[in-house]
């Protein structure tokens, strides 16, 4: 329940005053409500913040082969080991450019997309392309 309280004079005085002021003061209840509102919003907004850290940290690839049962520490360790044992090409411009194989794999990946209707290049449209050759 809000309480308004006038405060000034209103307009067309003779005093010179112009127009009227109202201060709005609160009962308890809502106030003690307006602060409960505002802890849970701010605990909502930690809690997502929380969520999408952690979701971004373990990365939808790990939760997809977690789920399957794969060890990720292995198969992380082999991704490593493939990318290091591939050839360090630089372009004329000075920046690096995929060997051979990785780029036969991202236009495998590529097709996938549009073969599947996508507008983006999604993980699992790499991942196919990994583990389906043509």
């Amino acid at each position: 329940m809000q309480f308004g309280i006038s405060i000034g004079t209103t307009a067309g005085t003779s005093s010179g005053e112009r127009g009227k002021r109202n201060v709005v003061v609160e009962s308890p209840s809502v106030v003690k409500a307006t602060q409960q509102k505002q802890r849970r919003m701010i605990n909502n907004r930690e809690s997502g913040a929380t969520s999408r850290e952690r979701k971004q940290k373990n990365g939808l690839a790990r939760r997809i082969f977690s789920k399957a049962g794969v060890d990720n520490t292995r198969l992380l360790e082999a991704t490593n080991n493939y990318i290091q044992r591939q050839p360090k090409v630089i372009s004329q411009s000075g920046g690096s450019m995929l060997g051979r194989d990785l780029e036969a794999l991202m236009q495998r990946a590529r097709d996938y997309k549009k073969e599947y209707g996508d507008s983006f290049l999604s993980v699992c449209r790499a991942f196919s392309a990994c583990f389906y050759a043509r």
